[in-house]
């Protein structure tokens, strides 16, 4: 994101009748001040509501306000939304980069968070490409549009495996046995007919 912006950056700025310096760098700062504050406001949610929460709610609020930076039309909407997309960046960062610490073993946590770096770098590539075919609107849509994702159920069981650095890069498929209590439909956990009724033993109690 932060690729994308310097390079869309004079072309944007210059069709809303604005400096390109000297706004463009008062915009970005405002983008830094969003990813600050975006950094201790997620890690203290990921520590209360999980990581996965916050990497999904910080992309999904990243890639509004890319989208609505396609329709900025003044300096005050454009800087706004740097902001907002500053502060869903940083989750979307230290959320990831915490999760694959903890998915990996710590012989391989420095070469996968350095992966999640070289694919960021990959994305500002393609952000080049696609600022030489269309208008810097369409690259803002571009950017916002890809971090969309459609909405699961929530889990309500769950298992922890330990995975090694090449299953984390290609995936895996594993087989996994799960105990999972359910109530009976006829007669409760009670073992007894439908119609009948618990009674207490006067002689032992049970």
């Amino acid at each position: 994101d932060l690729f994308l912006f310097s390079i869309i950056r004079k072309p944007s700025l210059t069709e809303l009748g604005l400096n390109p310096i000297t706004d463009g760098e008062n915009i970005l700062s405002i983008q830094m001040i969003g990813l600050l504050l975006g950094g201790v406001l997620w890690g203290v949610l990921g520590d209360k509501r999980g990581r996965l929460s916050v990497l999904f709610g910080s992309i999904l609020i990243y890639s509004l306000a890319n989208i609505g930076n396609g329709f900025a039309q003044n300096y005050t909407q454009y800087a706004a939304l740097r902001f907002i997309a500053g502060v869903g960046l940083a989750g979307e960062l230290g959320a990831s980069v915490t999760l694959v610490s903890e998915l990996v073993s710590k012989e391989h946590r420095g070469i996968c968070t350095s992966v999640i770096a070289s694919v960021g770098l990959f994305g500002a590539i393609a952000a080049y490409f696609i600022k030489q075919e269309f208008s810097w609107r369409v690259c803002y849509f571009f950017g916002g549009g890809m971090g969309r994702r459609q909405a699961k159920r929530g889990r309500d069981i769950s298992t922890e495996m330990s995975i090694n650095f090449s299953e984390a890069i290609f995936g895996v498929q594993r087989k996994i046995l799960l105990t999972k209590q359910s109530k009976c439909k006829t007669c409760s956990g009670s073992g007894g007919k439908p119609g009948t009724s618990m009674e207490t033993c006067h002689t032992c109690n049970g």
